[in-house]
């Protein structure tokens, strides 16, 4: 993989020791704690971030214990 050109890519992050901090299921839903409301918050500013400009977040999921998202980096750097 070239990871100098532009691309789409999907990234997982794990919660320490897979603790379920982020959110609940409910059936199909989650109820995101407060600490899965902030990661929600900050996956949305991702692209505002000082030299992150060239990132769209396609979608992400928060789950329980981890996060997943598809991004699109637009830029080469």
């Amino acid at each position: 993989m070239d990871y100098q050109s532009p691309s789409v890519m999907m990234i997982t992050i794990v919660t320490n020791k897979r603790l379920p901090l982020l959110g609940k299921l409910q059936g199909e839903n989650i109820i995101l704690t407060e600490l899965g409301q902030k990661v929600a918050e900050e996956i949305k500013r991702i692209p505002t971030y000082n030299g992150a400009e060239s990132i769209e977040i396609y979608s992400y999921v928060i789950m329980p214990d981890h996060v997943h998202m598809i991004i699109y980096i637009f830029d080469e750097y």
